[in-house]
């Protein structure tokens, strides 16, 4: 019977609401209709919809919405009801995860969780200051610290994530917690179910932001006077006679940035069963996303492919095996040039240089950088190809005692193998000068000579846990709970490069190359060269009554 302050009171279907006071009192006006209907919301209480019939007062007493209360936390290596959870921590569902289309799991989280941005593409918790410049969130899936971008995962795999902002909530990975924690929990298949069969699919256009129309040669040519005389120059840049072949349409204005294309078609789709027996139960999901680029030429693009299996089956009473697979890989494609300096080449011309030498399609002009169209088309200035593929596995074991009622022993291995493939191919082109006086077109190379280049990279990690819980409820609502566990990983990345000058471009291979400029290295960034092995002892005591 306590009144309750900050409840939400809006009219249903409309922006029209008030907030009710200190002692739970509000006033509201509404239009004088029959059927309108109040809504009344407060965090964890249950909503409640009111339909006005001439009421001039209400009296409404909002209940506790148990099924929020109830709701569990994945944190570090344990479950948590939320009513028990005392650190920072930010919940999405499934359903929020993969309302917006097309589903994208970084800006989703960036939307919905206070606190989270984004940078460099990457989800950052605690900004961007903490040493050394490494700023990104542990990644926790189904239990397991993993390599890698949250980005991999099939938003529709999800079943929710957990984001542990502060000390409280992440203090027990330790020092891996240093920027928070994102915790992901597929989806499984429940007992007891029919065999369900679920599909979303997406297909849409992406509109660029194109930028600002360049100016034509007309527009160019004026302003460029109207500087000169604003500095005090009576002489033109470009007198009358310039503009003439303009307007009378013997020359036509050059559009550097005709290679760009305004929609671009993306598509996204995923398909999953779910199901289970008494003793079994299953989730298998697969998923594909294919991205198109600016380009005209199509050669800008990604491919995405994600296959993920969870079973778990009960052995005999109280014993129950788990089983995880995720497989993904995905290919980025795209020209040699990269898409900013494409972009750059554009906006560096002049309305005034003509696009190809005399006009003639067969032959683009030379100017000052790459040309636009033959960088942005990778069989005319080569390409660049990156392909990733991982494969994550997860079997564990887990036995309830039956002599100690609430201890569990888990045991858990974990293998994970990640390798890119990148390949780049730099291909010779020529641009040309018209020489009218001969007709004919004189060529200057560009992106002399050819060059192949490959790089590998491996990254392998192994887990091991063992671990003992202990969940116990007594007296008039006295609950503890326990966890020891000891873990220990190794991590390994390793990489090799290697390039080579070709000169037939028909052969972009290492092979076909000359041994004479030949480069072959390894990256010895920090991230990608590494062997790391830690073990370690964590436990746990929770008590709340």
């Amino acid at each position: 019977g306590r009144p309750l302050p900050g409840v939400t009171i809006l009219l249903k279907g409309s922006a029209v609401g008030v907030v009710s006071d200190v002692d739970g009192n509000f006033t509201l006006t509404v239009p004088e209709e029959s059927g309108l209907t109040l809504v009344f919301s407060f965090v964890g209480m249950k909503t409640q919809e009111v339909v006005l019939s001439g009421q001039q007062v209400l009296h409404i007493v909002m209940l506790e919405d148990v099924s929020q209360m109830e709701e569990v936390i994945v944190t570090g290596y344990q479950e948590v009801k939320k009513e028990k959870m005392t650190g920072a921590v930010t919940t999405i569902s499934s359903e929020k995860l993969s309302d917006r289309y097309p589903p994208n799991l970084i800006q989703n989280l960036e939307a919905r969780v206070a606190g989270l941005s984004t940078y460099g593409g990457k989800p950052i918790i605690r900004g961007t200051g903490t040493l050394y410049g490494e700023s990104a969130p542990l990644l926790v899936v189904d239990g397991l610290p993993v390599e890698g971008s949250i980005e991999d995962l099939n938003p529709y795999d999800i079943a929710s994530v957990n984001v542990l902002k502060d000390a409280a909530a992440s203090a027990i990975y330790g020092a891996r917690a240093a920027n928070g924690i994102i915790v992901v929990t597929t989806k499984k298949g429940t007992r007891d179910s029919k065999f369900q069969l679920d599909y979303t699919g997406y297909y849409g256009i992406q509109r660029s932001l194109k930028p600002e129309r360049p100016l034509n040669a007309l527009e160019y040519m004026e302003l460029k006077n109207e500087r000169q005389l604003n500095l005090g120059v009576k002489s033109l840049m470009f007198p009358k006679e310039s503009f003439e072949p303009y307007w009378n349409g013997t020359k036509q204005s050059t559009d550097w940035t005709q290679e760009l294309k305004e929609n671009v078609p993306q598509t996204y789709h995923s398909i999953s069963a779910r199901g289970g027996t008494e003793k079994l139960d299953y989730y298998v999901g697969f998923g594909y996303n294919k991205e198109n680029g600016l380009w005209k030429s199509g050669d800008l693009n990604y491919n995405h492919y994600n296959l993920r299996s969870n079973f778990s089956a009960t052995i005999v009473k109280l014993l129950k095996v788990e089983a995880l697979l995720n497989l993904m890989t995905d290919e980025k494609n795209s020209p040699y040039l990269s898409s900013d300096g494409v972009i750059l080449a554009m906006y560096r011309q002049l309305p005034l240089n003509p696009y190809y030498a005399n006009d003639n399609p067969d032959y683009p002009a030379t100017i000052i950088s790459n040309h636009p169209e033959v960088a942005s088309y990778s069989d005319k200035s080569g390409y660049r190809k990156e392909q990733q593929r991982l494969a994550q596995t997860n079997l564990a074991v887990e036995w309830e005692l039956p002599w100690v009622k609430g201890l569990k022993l888990r045991g858990m291995y974990s293998y994970d193998f990640t390798s890119n493939a990148n390949k780049s191919f730099q291909k010779k082109y020529n641009t040309y000068n018209y020489d009218s006086a001969t007709d004919t077109y004189i060529p200057v190379a560009v992106n002399s000579p050819s060059n192949v280049r490959k790089e590998n990279y491996e990254y392998i990690n192994s887990l091991l846990q063992l671990s003992v819980t202990y969940n116990k409820s007594f007296g008039d609502g006295h609950n503890l709970s326990g966890l020891f566990l000891y873990e220990e990983s190794d991590r390994k990345g390793d990489n090799f490069w290697g390039s080579r000058d070709v000169s037939m471009d028909s052969l972009d291979h290492l092979f076909a190359g000359s041994s004479n400029n030949q480069q072959t290295n390894t990256n010895a960034n920090a991230d990608k060269l590494y062997h790391l092995a830690y073990k370690a002892i964590i436990g746990r005591v929770n008590y709340d009554y």
